[in-house]
């Protein structure tokens, strides 16, 4: 008997509950970013099938973000490049001025601002001590993992307790070759024949 089965004759009003409750979190993620899916999902009854639609979603909203990340690490590579430049540039100016001993190009475009010497430190242990300051003795840290043997082992911790469980989400790009994924625009995610609505 398949899970749809179970849960429609355990209780279909955990599942209406269930199917209102995806569709109001969805209803409060960006307007702009979610119009489609939310459309997709406003009709439907069907908890599976509604959690499905939202899952090949995030499998195409997953891609996309790849996608936007490779074009991003491209532009900043290429940004790098152009800051290293900049930056050989500016000693070279700097070196040349220096050199000429001028402070400043008839323009003022390029000019020299003398800094305070910085403190170049040789040898520490030579060093007398005055000269050195004494750091505070750091506080306590609270070492949550020990508390949480504790907790677990049955001990009562004054001023702690153990949280909720925390459950993380997977979504498997593919379930037995039932979801194929474009990766390049315009990115769809399909599941059988199908093709997730909103996903365009």
């Amino acid at each position: 008997m398949s899970d749809q089965v179970r849960f429609a004759q355990s209780d279909l009003a955990t599942e209406i509950s269930a199917v209102e409750l995806l569709k109001g979190h969805v209803r409060a993620i960006d307007p702009d970013d979610a119009d489609l899916l939310r459309d997709a999902i406003d009709g439907e009854t069907d908890f599976f099938a509604a959690v499905d639609r939202c899952a090949l979603e995030a499998i195409r909203l997953e891609a996309e973000a790849k996608a936007n990340k490779e074009v991003a690490k491209a532009f900043s590579e290429a940004g790098a490049s152009k800051e290293k430049r900049k930056d050989l540039l500016r000693t070279a100016i700097l070196a040349a001025l220096r050199k000429a001993e001028q402070h400043k190009t008839p323009s003022g475009l390029a000019s020299l601002t003398a800094k305070r010497a910085s403190i170049i430190i040789s040898e520490e242990s030579a060093i007398p001590s005055q000269y050195f300051d004494t750091p505070p003795v750091p506080e306590p840290v609270v070492n949550k993992e020990r508390i949480r043997e504790a907790i677990i082992a049955g001990e009562t911790i004054a001023g702690a307790a153990l949280g909720d469980d925390v459950y993380s989400l997977t979504i498997r790009k593919n379930v037995k070759g039932k979801v194929k994924l474009s990766t390049t625009p315009p990115f769809r995610a399909e599941l059988g024949n199908e093709k997730s609505p909103g996903l365009g």
